[in-house]
C-alpha cells in the first residue's frame, strides 16, 4: 500500500453487497482509478470475489488501518490507500 496522491478518480464505490453489480455497470476509461470506501468491519471477501471486474488501479479509502489492510490482503494487485494518517508506505 502507498498513500494516494491527488489524482483523477474515475468512480467512487463502497465495499458492500452491491459491489459486484456496481463494478459490472461501471463506465470508466481503462486506467482511471477506482476509489473503494471500506467502512469499519467491511467484508473484504466481497472485494476478493469481485476484483476481476476492476478496470483500473484501486485506491482504498478507510478510516482504520485494519480495514485498509483487510481489503489489501485479498486484493490481487497493488493498491493506494487514502484516509489514514500514515506517512510513507504501510507494511502489512
Amino acid at each position: 500500500l502507498w498513500p494516494a496522491e491527488e489524482t483523477e478518480i474515475g468512480a467512487e464505490l463502497t465495499l458492500g453487497p452491491e459491489l459486484g453489480d456496481e463494478l459490472a455497470e461501471l463506465e470508466t476509461d481503462p486506467g482511471e482509478e477506482i476509489l473503494l470506501s471500506v467502512e469499519p468491519g467491511g467484508d473484504a471477501q466481497l472485494l476478493s470475489e469481485n476484483q476481476h471486474l476492476l478496470t483500473g488501479p484501486l485506491v482504498i479509502r478507510a478510516r482504520r488501518a485494519e480495514d485498509a489492510a483487510a481489503a489489501a490482503r485479498v486484493y490481487d494487485g497493488v493498491a493506494a490507500v487514502e484516509g489514514l494518517d500514515v506517512p510513507g508506505t504501510v507494511r502489512l
